[in-house]
């Protein structure tokens, strides 16, 4: 079976738990942590759908980052070990 894909952007992510894609900004997470810290509330309580890519660099908040395949994941890099066990990936 292959990967989903979403119909609105046609990107393809990763099945089961271990990533979500938001339906609204077509960003595909690693961990539903990442998920849910994209998303944040307006004082109206409408959500607000944070793009990673729009944080600085050098802020001291941003903990995000892109794989090779541009899912956002949220929290320390992975090691080339670590990639290879998840992804299949070898450098």
């Amino acid at each position: 079976m292959g990967q989903p894909w979403h119909p609105k952007c046609g990107k393809r992510f990763p099945a089961g738990s271990r990533a979500g894609h938001c339906a609204v900004c077509c960003g595909t997470f690693i961990g539903m942590s990442a998920f849910d810290a994209h998303l944040r509330r307006n004082d109206n309580g409408a959500y607000i759908h944070l793009d990673p890519a729009t944080i600085p660099p050098d802020s001291p908040k941003n903990d995000w980052w892109a794989d090779e395949q541009g899912h956002w994941h949220k929290g320390a890099r992975l090691t080339d070990e670590q990639k290879a066990q998840m992804f299949g990936v070898e450098d």
